[in-house]
């Protein structure tokens, strides 16, 4: 499952969000530490950590994590991963959904995740007629 970043919230854990619209909070956003993911209560931005997230997933664009010293945020790219060209569009889909059309900066961040998962798709693409596609590994 594909979890997107949706920012941080007001305890400083990052949201992300399921394809169905779900948020999780991930309540040990620690670099050298795994994620422990949590549904957010009534499904709300600054919910409180609810149920834990049980299956495969993948953050996108990134992993948030706490950086150290001045730099409060640390930002992980995630490796290589597979999608399908359903999960493409349906992804694609949801971010147009959520850009506020009068916000340059949302534009903006809008066009930056589609390009990469064009990029991440066209690679994956490029791959299988190689014969050297490795979904990640």
């Amino acid at each position: 499952m594909i979890l997107t970043f949706k920012g941080i919230d007001s305890w400083d854990r990052p949201v992300y969000e399921d394809p169905e619209g779900r948020l999780w909070k991930d309540t040990n956003p620690m670099e050298d530490g795994e994620p422990h993911l949590c549904s957010a209560c009534n499904n709300e931005f600054d919910g409180e950590p609810d149920c834990p997230f049980h299956g495969d997933y993948t953050f996108f664009p990134f992993r948030a994590v706490w950086g150290h010293g001045r730099q409060r945020w640390k930002y992980i790219e995630q490796d290589a991963f597979e999608m399908t060209s359903r999960e493409y569009y349906r992804e694609c889909e949801r971010l147009y959904l959520q850009v506020d059309w009068k916000n340059r900066e949302s534009i903006h961040r809008y066009n930056e995740a589609v390009r990469k998962l064009r990029k991440q798709r066209e690679k994956e693409e490029e791959e299988r007629k190689c014969g050297t596609y490795t979904a990640g590994i």
